[in-house]
């Protein structure tokens, strides 16, 4: 079975000039349409199950970025009531997807470790299928729950909702002008820089700090990805690609933190003799429970070994990234003074699509092509 593609990370058919309110309601109707996509696939049995998973989840994080963006032109109590109904599928999504990833990562694990660590990956990767059953229970209970056109529904009682933001929340261009995409632009992505500005200053040695920054890069490429069409083209291809290839770096360390913090509460749960625990387990004698435990600190040390040398590669790597500079170039794009770009590719719809694009993005560019060379 072919596994249909949510849409893609892009939006067609917007400009920096159309009216905020219409751009909403297009962003909005697409990025519903990669969840009303998937998610009748995520049922137990249907599709390429990890692939769908991933789909689903990241189409509910756009859904709800998008949320946050056109917050100033939602209703309020529609939009908190929306993003319940979102939060409920990206969490039910999440778990499985967890289990997706550490499967895979424990599955290799297995076919090249050392006999000595044979027995704890086994059971490490035993406990992981177990909890997967477990998480496409909750997977199941969402599209059973959100079947059929219920989701969509809802979503068009959202989108009746939407009206123009005041001028206090986002500043039209001119007094008489009505507030246009560029208008939230500025604003909602100059707010996405500050923060992630914020988490760049901290003490990146910290784990917990790291994950912070991957949080708010997320939430900024997402926003980019929103906006793409209200600036030039160095916007999506030389600054976006930056953006990424950061998330991405952050996303292999936060991986390692998850599975030693899944470890540790492996071996917590054998130490409390939990039902779960004991039944992945060949044999349940206190003696095996005991070794068990010895296995998996083992092998948390190994992993925490592995988050250490991470941590100091990333921080060598993120030295030389530029952090600064990057958003630098974004504040700049995002200054009330840019002027939109005559030279900038239109849009599908046949108008400009591209505002800001005057400013230079030399610095950008010249890094451009360091994603080329991750790992």
């Amino acid at each position: 079975m072919k596994v249909p593609r949510a849409p893609g990370k892009w939006v067609d058919d917007l400009d920096a000039s159309m009216p905020v309110t219409e751009a909403a309601e297009r962003v909005l109707s697409v990025r519903l349409d990669g969840i009303c996509t998937m998610l009748p696939l995520a049922r137990d049995g249907d599709g390429d199950h990890p692939r769908v998973i991933h789909q689903l989840r990241v189409s509910t994080r756009r859904y709800e970025a998008a949320l946050m963006v056109f917050r100033p032109c939602l209703r309020e109590k529609k939009y908190r009531r929306m993003r319940k109904h979102v939060r409920r599928i990206r969490r039910a999504a999440g778990g499985a997807r967890l289990c997706d990833v550490h499967a895979g990562i424990f599955a290799g694990e297995v076919d090249r470790a050392e006999q000595h660590e044979q027995e704890a990956l086994q059971y490490v990767l035993q406990r992981i299928l177990d909890e997967r059953g477990e998480a496409q229970e909750d997977v199941d209970k969402v599209t059973r729950r959100y079947r059929g056109s219920r989701l969509s529904r809802k979503h068009r009682r959202l989108i009746k909702g939407l009206s123009s933001p005041g001028p206090d929340d986002v500043p039209p261009s001119s007094p008489q002008a009505e507030t246009t995409l560029h208008d939230l632009a500025r604003i909602e992505l100059g707010r996405l820089v500050d923060r992630t500005e914020s988490a760049g200053r901290d003490d990146l040695s910290i784990v917990t700090n790291l994950h912070e920054l991957r949080i708010k890069i997320k939430r900024l490429r997402y926003g980019m990805e929103l906006f793409a069409s209200c600036f030039g083209p160095s916007f999506r291809q030389e600054v976006y690609p930056r953006v990424e290839a950061l998330q991405e770096r952050l996303g292999d360390i936060n991986d390692t933190s998850e599975i030693i913090d899944q470890l540790n509460r492996y071996a917590d749960e054998l130490a409390e003799g939990r039902k779960p625990a004991l039944r992945a387990l060949r044999q349940v004698e206190d003696h095996e429970i005991t070794q068990m435990i010895s296995q998996l600190e083992s092998l948390r040390s190994r992993f925490e070994r592995h988050q250490a040398d991470h941590v100091k590669t990333f921080r060598a790597w993120f030295g030389e990234f530029g952090l600064d500079e990057l958003l630098g170039d974004l504040r700049r794009l995002l200054s009330p003074d840019a002027s939109p770009d005559p030279g900038a590719e239109p849009g599908p719809s046949g108008r400009n699509g591209s505002a800001g694009g005057a400013t230079s993005l030399a610095s950008s560019s010249a890094r451009a092509g360091e994603k080329k060379d991750d790992p």
